[in-house]
């Protein structure tokens, strides 16, 4: 049977709604590293150093005057086809997932550059000096990636790491306070935090500073006192940069041996601009009367007294003993 004729339609077409445009979606934020979620298949594996790590390690290892220093490399496999790589160097462990290639390199590029200095040797004979030997208690100092700066806290074991209770390091083997618009990019506060003056290197040593203390049981995280306009800067923070009277002055000046590693001492060494706050401008910024008489920058305030008598208790409770030294 033949189909109905369909006749055209006589209706004037109606004009469709403009379209909005269509928005693009955003790319989809990465998914976080957590390789510390993943349950460990068995015990750390040794593994060949690859040979330019091992360059660094014994080139460290001279600069320390400990060529006996233990260094391997071992493997951690995880849940999922996951691994995490560990160095040893002395009492330092270094952490690299299958996430952070490169990192490891990148540490051990910066630890060269700390052990080169009476600064870093200080630094790092004192962590060494927990290796369970001579009466001490074995502490280890873990290193591992941040996305930026770095920060430094108390660490317990881990068994499946084969790490001992200590210290925990995590920072970024890049250079520089990522905000350029930061009073430490600034000339006015010396400029210590721009790329080119504030290597990664620095910002380590720094944390190994907190770290030495966490391991030597002396660190003070909540002492804090008024610098400056600034009423809560830590104590603790204030020794690891080397502000005020935690600064080797007479070091720096070249009038002694080092006797107070920071972060102000390796600036020194390194040819670096010293660092005149921790974190926050107003620790260096005049205001009401002292502005007018005084300008609006101080790069050496003064503490009260009583905030000064603080800061000796804190430096007699946290001494770097001498056969620590390179």
């Amino acid at each position: 049977m033949p189909s109905k004729l369909k006749l055209p339609s006589l209706k004037t077409p109606t004009a469709s709604a403009p379209q909005a445009p269509s928005t693009p979606k955003s790319p989809a934020k990465a998914k976080p590293d957590d390789w510390f979620m993943k349950k460990p298949l068995g015990d750390p594996k040794p593994v060949s150093q690859p040979p330019d790590e091992k360059k660094l390690t014994d080139s460290i290892r001279r600069d320390l005057l400990s060529p006996g220093l233990p260094v391997r490399t071992e493997e951690v496999a995880l849940q999922d086809n996951r691994k995490v790589r560990i160095t040893t160097l002395g009492q330092i462990k270094i952490g690299e997932t299958d996430k952070q290639q490169g990192f490891t390199l990148a540490a051990l590029q910066d630890l060269k550059k700390i052990s080169s200095t009476e600064t870093g040797r200080m630094e790092l004979n004192g962590i060494n000096r927990h290796s369970g030997l001579n009466g001490t208690t074995e502490k280890h100092v873990q290193i591992w990636k941040k996305d930026e700066s770095g920060t430094t806290d108390k660490a317990g074991e881990s068994k499946a790491f084969g790490i001992k209770a200590g210290s925990k390091v995590e920072y970024s083997p890049q250079d520089g306070i990522p905000d350029p618009k930061h009073a430490s990019h600034k000339e006015k506060y010396g400029a210590w935090g721009t790329p080119q003056n504030k290597p990664s290197d620095s910002t380590l040593l720094h944390e190994l500073h907190h770290a030495r203390e966490y391991v030597d049981g002396t660190i003070d995280t909540k002492t804090t006192v008024k610098r400056g306009n600034k009423p809560d800067l830590s104590l603790s923070e204030m020794s690891a940069a080397g502000l005020d009277g935690f600064k080797d002055s007479a070091f720096i000046d070249g009038k002694s041996k080092l006797t107070r590693p920071s972060e102000n001492t390796y600036r020194h060494e390194q040819g670096l601009p010293q660092r005149t706050f921790y974190a926050d401008k107003a620790e260096v910024k005049n205001s009401g009367i002292n502005r007018l008489l005084k300008g609006s920058v101080d790069l050496d305030p003064k503490l009260s007294k009583e905030d000064a008598a603080k800061l000796e208790a804190y430096k007699e409770k946290t001494p770097v003993k001498p056969e620590q030294g390179g």
